[in-house]
């Protein structure tokens, strides 16, 4: 019987630029949840009315 190649992790590492990559779309997922995201939530959390808090803004 002939040897069938192992079909696991062959040696092809990931590109340089898909590391990046991934490096620039983690910064940016992180610095927009502390943006944007983190503030709501805390105002959220500390309001006494959470439902009525986060429409107090538009005047409803």
């Amino acid at each position: 019987m002939e040897d069938k190649p192992d079909i696991g992790m062959q040696d092809n590492p990931v590109p340089f630029w898909i590391k990046i990559m991934w490096g620039i779309f983690a910064i940016w997922g992180l610095a927009y949840l502390t943006i944007y995201w983190l503030p709501d939530l805390n105002h959220w959390i500390h309001s006494t009315d959470p439902d009525s808090s986060q429409w107090r803004e538009y005047g409803n």
